[in-house]
């Protein structure tokens, strides 16, 4: 029998509980539990301690086991649970780092597409603010080009009518073609 069940069956006989127990062997309730949950063992002192409480021998106490063999086997268990629970730590850790990177490198490319959208936004407002200037630009030119045209076309009309009265025979008829001629090839 191992020494966590020898512990729980010693301390249910005398009918104690565990946080009897700690009272006597001056330990918490917490240290008895781990003992009877063979988590920890107790140390040489604490070892004697309990024998004498119990009036049992240490080799009964820790199973027919010698006291070097007792330390060993349970100071290896104890070495391989904490290194156990190191490498779940050191695993952990790993874990949660990865996890963390992730969501900065996910978050990273989340902002550079945000950025990117409103950089393609801002692109698209100054294309679109540039198509109107451009349009504005044009409206305008288109104006001061019909202010031009029409005096020129009403112009034109003139000089259309003369020729036309030219061409009817009406008076002067020889000097005004010559003149109607002579403006047609200035234009």
């Amino acid at each position: 029998m191992k020494f966590s069940e020898k512990l729980m069956n010693l301390r249910k006989q005398q009918g104690m509980s565990q946080e009897e127990l700690a009272d006597k062997l001056n330990v918490t309730r917490q240290t008895i539990s781990k003992w009877e949950l063979d988590q920890t063992v107790p140390d040489m002192n604490k070892l004697i301690e309990i024998s004498k409480l119990f009036n049992i021998s240490i080799d009964e106490l820790t199973g027919g086991i010698s006291m070097n063999e007792y330390q060993n086997e349970y100071t290896n268990e104890y070495r391989e649970t904490v290194h156990e629970n190191k490498n779940t730590k050191i695993a952990l850790k790993v874990f949660i780092v990865g996890t963390i990177l992730s969501l900065i490198i996910c978050g990273i490319g989340l902002f550079n597409q945000i950025s990117s959208n409103k950089t393609n936004e801002d692109r698209k407002q100054t294309a679109l603010k540039r198509s109107e200037a451009a349009i504005e630009k044009a409206k305008t030119r288109l104006k001061e080009i019909e202010e031009e045209y029409y005096p020129l076309k009403e112009q034109l009309e003139e000089k259309m009518q003369e020729c036309d009265a030219i061409k009817m025979g009406e008076n002067d008829w020889f000097a005004k073609k010559s003149k109607c001629q002579r403006e047609s090839s200035e234009m």
